[in-house]
């Protein structure tokens, strides 16, 4: 009987994560069409608020995304397409969007080498997006995010350093669980459905590499992956 209500709970969130989809590229849509006509009248106001709605709109989408990413995992089907690469691009494109949809912190790359690897770069650039995007939603606004990219023992590691609220021993086990999310007082509504680290662990799996955390409590967290160069 669990089996087939975990079955049933997970084809609902399947169709309708893909019925969602439609609409909502629709509605996109329609705020960038409006948002470039205030533009064009110089609507200084209107901008403002369709720049803010296509934001949210975005997230709304990554949501639906990681859904629909956590069903192709769980069925062996998320695609793995490789191809060379540097990572050190890719991590200054990742920074750039995850930037374009918060200011509040700022992002400093140390050390950052020239990285030759053969890998999925879409997937890649998911999780560091990912790894970025907690970084922000777990630390105080203000504070710095350190990226690095570096070459240990033929491995690409990527790093993502935080100065937030840390991670306690019991939770580090259990942060790449599928739907687990770390509970706070100070944090207590930070967005997302606690899926992001789950597929961002199989992507480094597919790329027979390895993510994990080094974190204490009130000193804040770094987030590692390595893949093969």
């Amino acid at each position: 009987f669990r089996k087939e209500a975990e079955r049933k709970k997970d084809e609902f969130i399947s169709i309708a994560s893909h019925e969602l989809k439609t609409p909502l590229a629709s509605m996109i849509g329609y705020i960038q069409m409006l948002k470039s006509r205030a533009a064009k009248s110089e609507d200084n106001f209107a901008v403002g608020i369709l720049d803010k709605a296509n934001k949210q709109s975005k997230k709304m989408n990554a949501l639906i995304n990681g859904f629909l990413d956590m069903k192709r995992v769980e069925t062996g089907k998320i695609p793995i397409d490789r191809e060379i690469f540097d990572m050190a691009e890719l991590l200054i494109e990742s920074e750039e969007e995850s930037m374009a949809t918060m200011s509040s912190h700022t992002v400093v790359f140390a050390p950052v080498e020239r990285t030759m690897v053969e890998a999925d770069r879409d997937k890649i650039g998911q999780v560091i997006t990912n790894l970025i995007s907690n970084s922000v939603k777990y630390s105080p606004a203000g504070s710095t995010i350190t990226v690095a990219c570096v070459n240990i023992d033929n491995m690409a590691r990527v790093s993502v350093k935080d100065q937030g609220m840390g991670i306690s021993q019991a939770n580090q086990s259990q942060l790449f669980d599928r739907f687990y999310r770390v509970e706070s007082e100070e944090k207590g509504n930070v967005s997302g459905f606690g899926i992001g680290l789950y597929i961002c662990d199989e992507i480094i799996r597919r790329h027979h590499g390895k993510i994990w955390v080094e974190s204490e409590l009130g000193k804040g967290s770094t987030f590692h992956f390595t893949i093969p160069i």
